[in-house]
């Protein structure tokens, strides 16, 4: 219970410091503590332009993949080969598309992040760098 009251802190600060940044509108954003581009699997379609904005403003070039729901599974080889990272939201991905994305992390060495949720602070929180340890399979 302390971990997920402890994640739930860092997502509302990641958050909090992204919507003053955005009002301020003086480019004062906190820079991205993730180089290379980010691949981002699963997730909702409707949060994909907020996610693509808010990499955007940290120089982040953003990947996307359905998680298979639209996008075909067939293209996630040649997307994580193009990423540095991979993000993708344990409640909003099927089980396929984890095994698949993990077992792809594994042969090409690519670190990858579970997120807590698919909601924007979570987003927020890992290419801010306050998202934890990544994964390495």
């Amino acid at each position: 219970m302390q971990d997920l009251r402890y994640a739930v802190l860092r997502e509302n600060e990641a958050l909090e410091t992204a919507i003053t940044a955005q009002l301020r509108d003086d480019g004062s954003a906190p820079p991205a503590q993730l180089s290379g581009p980010v691949l981002y699997v699963g997730g909702r379609r409707n949060l994909f332009d907020h996610l693509r904005a808010y990499a955007r403003v940290r120089n982040i070039d953003l990947l996307l993949h359905d998680g298979g729901m639209e996008d075909s599974t067939t293209l996630l080889p040649a997307l994580v080969g193009q990423a540095a990272t991979i993000l993708f939201p344990v409640d909003h991905i099927s089980h396929t598309a984890v095994g698949l994305v993990k077992r792809l992390c594994r042969e090409q060495q690519k670190q990858y992040l579970p997120l807590r949720s698919a909601g924007l602070a979570s987003f927020l929180t890992a290419i801010s760098g306050a998202g934890g340890a990544y994964g390495r399979f």
